[in-house]
């Protein structure tokens, strides 16, 4: 890294087994550029280049990853379960048209190595009637379920995103998806950044966000998995006599409430409740398109007002600070309306009937940075959540 970017030397290498060689010969040379950006998986080497280390939740367990195509596909209770029998927990989900996936908990004193072996994996299947004569098993990989995560994902030029910046077991599904959140919220900050637009802060906030809110899922999935991972057969029966006991007390009661995941401090008006979560997204019909709003209006900066409030508006310098972002202003309301958006299904609608506001502030990537249900709420809530979305 240096003040005007970060340079990467490289050198050709080939795999022999699981080893790197150099190649003898090979091609050597250097990559310069303004930023860069680690998505080298969880042995990242552009993290170990910049010395961090991951915060270890201390959780470690190994399974094995087992990807099938069946001849016809088994039909199950439900399309994708999980097994907590202590003598062995067993994942079943969906891989994939046409394929399945398994997952097979490695137990205390076997090798992981020698489980993920064909020969022993096909015995754990027939239960589930696959047999190598009914289905082609594609994959069969032992796999070690962490959960770590950084404090800081980024140094001055140098940002890391997905697994190079946060790990968690599969039991909530949340990995690739935080990725992907890593990488929406990242690019159009660059974006603006490279433009000349936006400033450093902008980045930072990019990373008290992503780590706020990927921390939530890192230890939403651990707990599942300290549920789950149980082999013992006391511990694994008091686990089940608090979960009936939980399960007759929502059938009562009700479900609770549960807290969700929100993104930590940054770019979003903080004190709104609605703000920070994902945004939601409905069927719209737009210059003569149809189809969901981001395919067919797009993914930036949006201030929408329900068609019934058209008259309120953020102020001049506000819609400036907007257009520079790339931004717009849009109403959005049913046909007839007059609204630059069709609310095709009455989506937005309900939406803003049930929570009472009257505007919604919507980032590219797709997280609500405010809501207000009046103009004056609008200007002050939509202040709080670009204080470092633009410079000047």
């Amino acid at each position: 890294e240096n003040s005007a970017g970060v340079s990467l030397t490289y050198k050709e290498v080939r795999q022999e087994g699981f080893i790197t060689v150099p190649v003898e010969g090979g091609e050597v040379g250097t990559i310069e550029a303004k930023y860069g950006i680690g998505s080298d998986g969880a042995n990242s080497f552009v993290r170990r280049s910049l010395g961090y280390e991951f915060v270890d939740l201390n959780f470690y367990y190994d399974w094995i990853v087992v990807d099938m195509t069946p001849d016809v596909m088994p039909k199950y209770w439900t399309a994708h379960y999980q097994i907590c029998d202590p003598a062995r927990p067993t994942t079943v989900v969906p891989g994939g048209p046409g394929r399945r996936r398994w997952e097979f908990m490695v137990l205390p004193g076997e090798d992981p190595q020698e489980l993920a072996k064909p020969e022993n994996i096909w015995p754990l299947l027939e239960p589930f009637g696959l047999t190598p004569e009914n289905s082609k098993m594609d994959r069969s990989v032992a796999w070690r379920f962490q959960g770590k995560f950084l404090e800081n994902w980024r140094s001055d030029r140098s940002m890391l995103v997905g697994d190079a910046a946060h790990l968690m077991p599969p039991f909530a599904g949340e990995g690739m998806c935080a990725a992907f959140r890593d990488v929406y919220n990242l690019a159009w900050r660059l974006d603006l950044v490279l433009q000349g637009k936006s400033g450093d802060e902008l980045l930072t906030d990019w990373s008290n966000e992503r780590r706020e809110n990927a921390k939530w899922y890192i230890n939403f999935s651990v707990d599942l998995g300290r549920v789950i991972c149980v082999t013992d057969e006391q511990e694994a029966a008091e686990r089940d006599a608090k979960m009936i006991a939980a399960y007759k007390e929502t059938l009562e009661h009700g479900p609770t409430n549960p807290h969700l995941a929100v993104l930590g401090d940054g770019t979003w008006d903080s004190s709104n409740e609605l703000a920070g979560r994902p945004s939601i997204q409905g069927r719209v019909a737009y210059k003569g398109r149809t189809g969901r709003f981001d395919e067919v209006v797009g993914r930036e900066w949006f201030v929408l007002t329900d068609a019934a409030h058209a008259g309120e508006a953020l102020t001049e310098s506000q819609k400036a600070k907007l257009s520079k972002a790339g931004g717009a202003t849009l109403t959005v309301g049913p046909r007839g309306s007059g609204a630059d958006v069709i609310d095709i299904n009455g989506t937005y609608a309900s939406w803003f009937a049930e929570n009472n506001v009257s505007h919604l502030v919507v980032r590219p990537d797709y997280f609500v940075a405010a809501t207000a249900k009046g103009a004056d709420q609008l200007q002050a809530a939509f202040e709080r959540a670009t204080v470092n979305l633009v410079l000047g």
